[in-house]
């Protein structure tokens, strides 16, 4: 099994040497939150592949750079995340409470302009190269950040299969490869977790017959 350290290579590399890709997924992700901020609602059916593309481009990226497991591991997620939405309804996504909203807005800035693995030369240009798409904490972190923003699609079962997902990489990221930074991704996925299981639980008490 390769090294920490080789790993830590590796995904520096891809950060570096896919930036303009990276800069496509700054532009999707502006147009796509530009569109939510204006009004649009799409269903969760049709937004959900719409949020597993940069888990794909991460896929590819890693299977085209050697990394084997990344390349299976995002496959998988996406897969087993789109699978959810063949089950979901055309009903609009709805928008989440204030306080999700800010600490999803937070996760969102914090992957789009994530610092680290790339040379980005300035600290402006963190806004455009930073890896979103193409390495796996910035994109989970911006993917759970729109999640929190939107109520969670809506889904237990999403929220719960990606706030897994977030924290596994980020307790990597923090405890094997020391980057301490992957501890916002940590937060936001747990935050994203609980929101799930509050979901759950009151869709539970809703559907019990009341006592007459």
């Amino acid at each position: 099994m390769p090294s920490a350290e080789d790993l830590v290579a590796g995904l520096t590399a891809i950060a570096n040497e896919w930036q303009p890709v990276a800069t496509a997924w700054h532009v999707f992700l502006a147009v796509l939150l530009v569109s939510l901020y204006l009004g649009w609602r799409p269903s969760a059916r049709l937004l959900t592949p719409m949020l597993l593309l940069p888990l794909v481009g991460v896929s590819v990226v890693a299977s085209l750079s050697g990394n084997a497991f990344n390349a299976s591991i995002f496959a998988g997620l996406a897969l087993i995340l789109g699978a959810l939405a063949s089950t979901r309804s055309d009903a609009t996504v709805k928008v989440a409470p204030t306080r999700l909203i800010v600490i999803g807005a937070g996760l969102v800035g914090f992957g789009a302009t994530y610092p680290h693995f790339v040379d980005a030369g300035s600290w402006l240009a963190y806004a455009y190269v930073a890896p979103l798409g193409i390495v796996p904490c910035p994109t989970l972190a911006v993917i759970i950040g729109v999640s929190l923003m939107l109520n969670g699609l809506g889904s237990p079962a999403w929220s719960g299969i990606l706030a897994a997902a977030g924290v596994f990489y980020a307790v990597v990221g923090v405890i094997w490869f020391e980057v301490m930074i992957d501890v916002v991704l940590l937060a936001g996925a747990l935050v994203l977790a609980a929101h799930a299981v509050t979901t759950h639980h009151g869709r539970l008490i809703s559907a019990q017959p009341i006592a007459r």
